[in-house]
């Protein structure tokens, strides 16, 4: 869109959001020295589950906004993002002090563009190591000294709930506080209400929103532990199998 017709359609308001936008997104490409701008439909990536969400980055500005809210523990916090795509959250985690960032990603092509953003994007790290796991996360055991989960919306149903799973499962293993950073948390805001071990505790509206969204898309930040009584499952986990 031409920047006349933007600023007819959107006011001049709506104009230089829009630019800060644009321009926030192209700066942290350039600073980082990576690509992960656009989207992608499933099934040029191979993935034909319907309960995958199609490849498109959370906004440089939202994830910031969202994580400025944790206080990272150098050394001792690591960071798990779901559905890594090509890297960008995990670039950005990684230029803080965790001890280790990992992500998770079951598109083979997604995950080899992350490799490749990461490498790109070495100078920047202040923390432990980063990797990168190909694999579908209903099935992934969480590493048991994650301490702080990242979800930008990636699948909901069966494979959200197995994934949630794996998280009590981890927990149960290895007792500790775990927070969550969730963006567009519709799928997961039940699951969590449910859960009896997941609680809500913020939310962060991004800092950019299209003119005439019905809601206000934000990240919900939780926090997962599980109570000093709780009994151990033994009941195999629900949903259909990880493919």
């Amino acid at each position: 869109m031409k920047p006349l017709q933007t600023l007819r359609r959107r006011g001049w308001k709506g104009a230089l959001a829009l630019a800060r936008h644009r321009a926030s997104e192209l700066w942290h490409e350039r600073r980082l020295g990576i690509r992960t701008a656009g989207k992608v439909e499933l099934p040029l990536l191979g993935i034909h589950d319907p309960h995958c969400k199609i490849y498109a980055p959370i906004a440089y500005r939202s994830f910031l906004a969202a994580i400025r809210h944790v206080t990272v523990v150098p050394g001792r916090d690591v960071f798990v993002d779901y559905g890594a795509d090509k890297g960008r959250v995990l670039a950005l985690a990684a230029g803080l002090p965790f001890a280790r960032v990992i992500g998770v990603e079951i598109a083979p092509a997604l995950a080899q563009a992350a490799e490749e953003n990461l490498r790109r994007s070495r100078s920047r790290r202040r923390g432990g190591s980063v990797t990168v796991i190909l694999g579908n996360a209903a099935a992934w055991p969480l590493d048991d000294e994650a301490t702080v989960l990242h979800f930008f919306d990636p699948f909901r149903d069966g494979i959200l709930e197995r994934t949630v799973e794996q998280i009590r499962l981890s927990l149960e293993r290895a007792p500790r506080r775990i927070t969550i950073l969730f963006a567009d948390a519709n799928h997961f805001d039940p699951l969590a209400a449910r859960s009896g071990w997941i609680r809500a505790v913020r939310d962060v509206p991004y800092p950019y929103r299209e003119p005439g969204e019905a809601i206000r898309f934000m990240y919900r930040i939780y926090q997962a532990e599980l109570p000093p009584a709780a009994t151990r499952s033994t009941e195999p986990p629900r949903g259909p199998n990880p493919s």
